[in-house]
């Protein structure tokens, strides 16, 4: 159970007028002995200033907190329009918070969406949470995690099944007669990215065709493609086919193979991941994965909010299938 005010004040000896004043920065009045100790004990039963109190007092604020590491990717941009499409029609609100890829500034997030009092959180993250700190979260309010099944837990997982896209992808390019398959992959390690170049891995030995050295590391952007296939091309090895971590990637490709006259896809295949709405806008049109980026936001509202409903009942573990989006980017090998 979360502290109240009055029990945090009764702990400090003080009022909860002095609780207020203190935590909310306008303390001044009080010793610096006083200020310690209500601070000391707000930090060790994890107390955080109830920015909604007055409106509180008499029924829910239906408002979810959303925390997402980057506002610019494509993949959270279509979480959150999954998730506000269910939050609008059931009425709730969404506080948003950007982590700009921080550990600390998603802790201050969390904090942040407590002490407003938040019915439950929605948390996209690529880090592992400490252990005793998520009990905490999860003993103040419903949490649900996002695309992350590093952080290891029995309930409220959600996620898309990375290694099976890889499968997917590969599975298309043997059957199409490529077996120098190479892939150009992310730096930063993250949890969904690292499940793709594991589903690589175990899809290549499947068939015999694994070589470490067939994976290029670079950032995860059009710019990262390019210089990716830049540093493979110079390479001067046999390139049948090429998978990219993302769509963006493979945009930087076309332009490093187009710049020295390779043919897409008659002289190498590309497939890329996410299926972005450009893919289908670029020549020859992206072969890609579909993630059901949009459906994950979906049922993860939907999830917290059959929580926040019906609190006794567990958030149940969920993983989406991606699927081939077949365009004009591979060809069959004669």
């Amino acid at each position: 159970m979360k502290l109240t005010m009055k029990q945090l004040a009764d702990l400090a000896g003080v009022s909860t007028t002095t609780v207020s004043l203190i935590l909310s920065g306008k303390g001044e009045r009080f010793s610096k002995e006083t200020k310690e100790r209500v601070k000391k004990l707000a930090a060790q039963y994890h107390y955080y200033p109830d920015f909604y109190a007055q409106n509180l007092s008499t029924k829910a604020n239906k408002t979810i907190g959303v925390i997402v590491p980057d506002l610019t990717d494509f993949f959270f941009g279509e979480v959150l329009k999954g998730i506000e499409s269910v939050t609008t029609k059931e009425g709730y609100t969404v506080l948003l918070f950007h982590s700009q890829h921080s550990p600390k500034m998603e802790k201050k997030g969390i904090e942040l969406m407590l002490s407003r009092s938040v019915e439950g959180i929605i948390l996209a993250t690529p880090y592992t949470l400490e252990e005793n700190y998520f009990k905490h979260i999860k003993a103040t309010c419903p949490i649900l995690l996002l695309d992350n099944q590093g952080n290891k837990r029995e309930q409220g997982k959600i996620d898309i099944d990375e290694k099976q896209g890889m499968q997917l992808a590969i599975d298309e390019l043997y059957r199409c007669g490529h077996r120098k398959i190479f892939y150009i992959k992310e730096n930063k390690k993250y949890y969904q990215l690292k499940e793709r170049e594991k589903g690589y891995i175990n899809a290549m030995k499947k068939y015999h065709l694994y070589h470490p050295e067939w994976m290029i590391e670079t950032d995860l952007s059009v710019e990262g493609g390019y210089k990716g296939c830049e540093f493979l091309l110079s390479q001067d090895k046999k390139i049948d086919a090429i998978i990219c971590a993302n769509d963006y990637m493979a945009i930087g490709v076309y332009r490093s193979l187009f710049k020295y006259g390779y043919q897409i896809p008659e002289d190498i295949s590309i497939v890329g991941f996410d299926n972005i709405d450009m893919a289908s806008y670029i020549t020859p049109a992206l072969t890609t994965i579909h993630q059901p980026i949009y459906e994950l936001g979906q049922v993860a509202a939907k999830s917290l909010i059959e929580k926040i409903q019906n609190p006794q009942h567990p958030i149940a573990n969920k993983t989406l299938e991606p699927s081939l989006i077949k365009r004009e980017s591979v060809s069959e090998k004669i």
